[in-house]
């Protein structure tokens, strides 16, 4: 796609189903955060399909989620795949799209893991009033010292409180 982006696709070795992962990279712009190649291979040898698409080096988010969109409808569609068994993970930026995507992609998507997901300005925040829509596994994790560009710290108590104040009925 536009901006020489690629994708890594990788599978385990069999038959299948097996269950798959779409991972969303953190980083803005041009700069990339995390090693798509190696979490493609390292998922793909603990047993998953997995799809790391690089995303455009645009800086504005709304782009970024319609690619992540495409890349989960790509990943559905992977022969192979146990579509029962659908997780997302993402770091920094890549972790905020997730926690979007489990919310547009309630029904595709059966695990989230947001690692120090990003503010990208108010758009954590407003995404956070909509999580009560995610009613699968959803895993948080942040650095202790993760507060030089932002306060992940925070922002990831700002997520976890999110979760706490859905009201089950």
């Amino acid at each position: 796609f536009e901006n020489g982006g690629y994708t890594y696709i990788s599978k385990p070795v069999g038959q299948g189903p097996f269950p798959g992962v779409l991972y969303s990279h953190g980083g803005l712009g041009g700069a990339i955060g995390g090693d798509l190649r190696g979490t493609c291979i390292a998922l793909a040898q603990e047993g998953y399909i997995c799809w790391a698409q690089l995303r455009t080096d645009t800086v504005p988010i709304t782009p970024h989620v319609s690619e992540v969109d495409v890349a989960l409808d790509s990943l559905i569609n992977c022969s192979g795949l146990d579509i029962n068994r659908v997780g997302i993970i993402g770091f920094s930026r890549g972790g905020l799209l997730t926690i979007m995507t489990a919310i547009s992609h309630y029904s595709d998507v059966h695990a989230v893991v947001a690692m120090a997901p990003a503010a990208a300005n108010n758009t954590l925040s407003n995404t956070l009033t909509q999580v009560s829509a995610i009613d699968d596994s959803v895993l948080l994790m942040v650095s202790l010292n993760d507060t030089f560009q932002d306060d992940h710290i925070q922002l990831v108590l700002d997520v976890e409180n999110a979760f706490d104040n859905v009201v089950d009925y």
